[in-house]
Formats: structure tokens, C-alpha cells, sequence
């Protein structure tokens, strides 16, 4: 959730991972689709 929603942000994190599954994630977070509800709650939170 948070690698998508600084990848929408148009912040590209270097993501550091243990496993290859790990990688897996930390790529398929560009696919993580985030509403507006869903940022605008994120960013309230930060």
C-alpha cells in the first residue's frame, strides 16, 4: 500500500527487499489501484 501510493505521489522509492517474493510485491505495487477516498485518507494520516 505504501509503495503505490508514493508511486501515485510520483515518488519512485528504492525498494530494499529480502527474498524474491518480496520483489515480486514491491513491483506488482504499481498495479494497486488507490481511489481518491483512498489517497485523500492516506495523506490525512500522514
Amino acid at each position: 500500500m505504501v509503495l503505490a501510493w508514493l508511486l501515485r505521489q510520483g515518488i519512485r522509492p528504492i525498494a530494499g527487499v529480502s527474498s524474491l517474493a518480496q520483489r515480486g510485491e514491491a513491483v506488482d505495487a504499481v498495479d494497486v489501484p488507490l481511489g481518491d477516498g483512498q489517497l485523500a485518507r492516506l495523506a490525512a494520516a500522514r
